[in-house]
């Protein structure tokens, strides 16, 4: 099959940002020779080596192609990071000022046993990555798509924090299953 341009390592190079099309997809029969074609806005065709379709970036990400490896990234124009996904800004900002990260993820155990009897009970944990990294999309996900790991990792959260109603991720576990009682108790 021929190549409309430059043949490197017996495949057609295409431009960047570009994929190789050998058949028509829509009939399903092989080109009379490969194609260049332009991948769609928000997806990217691949670092390296000849490239039959491109992908799209996931929800809110879009394609970042000055990093090497290329990567989609959080379209910051409207969406924000938490963990390894993007949320609306506006649920972001809902979110934290109702129920915020930084109390979220500081953990107090009273009570604790120690080795030192004289010691004073009480440990503070002022951060945590983990908690720093699943809240926000836990909540999110939970609140949103009602995604059930989501969902148990919130309470999981809670279980940390003490079952502490006070504590923003508890708060939050409480909040979304009040909506979901309020929402199974009404006549459709």
């Amino acid at each position: 099959m021929s190549c409309p341009g430059e043949i490197k390592n017996g495949e057609c190079s295409c431009p960047e940002n570009y994929f190789v099309q050998e058949k028509d997809i829509l009939a399903d029969i092989l080109l009379p020779y490969k194609q260049c074609k332009e991948c769609p806005p928000d997806s990217y065709p691949g670092p390296d080596g000849p490239v039959y379709e491109c992908k799209a970036c996931p929800y809110g990400k879009i394609y970042e192609k000055n990093r090497n490896p290329w990567e989609c990234l959080c379209d910051f124009s409207q969406f924000t990071t938490a963990g390894d996904i993007c949320i609306p800004i506006t649920e972001s900002i809902f979110l934290t000022s109702e129920y915020p990260i930084t109390t979220a993820k500081s953990i107090t155990l009273n009570y604790a046993e120690t080795s030192d009897p004289l010691q004073d009970s009480t440990i503070a944990v002022s951060s945590s990555d983990t908690v720093d990294y699943l809240y926000l999309k836990s909540g999110y996900k939970c609140l949103k798509e009602s995604n059930i790991e989501s969902c148990n990792t919130l309470a999981n959260i809670c279980v940390l924090q003490m079952y502490d109603i006070k504590n923003p991720a508890c708060s939050l576990y409480n909040y979304i299953n009040n909506l979901k009682k309020i929402k199974t108790d009404s006549p459709e």
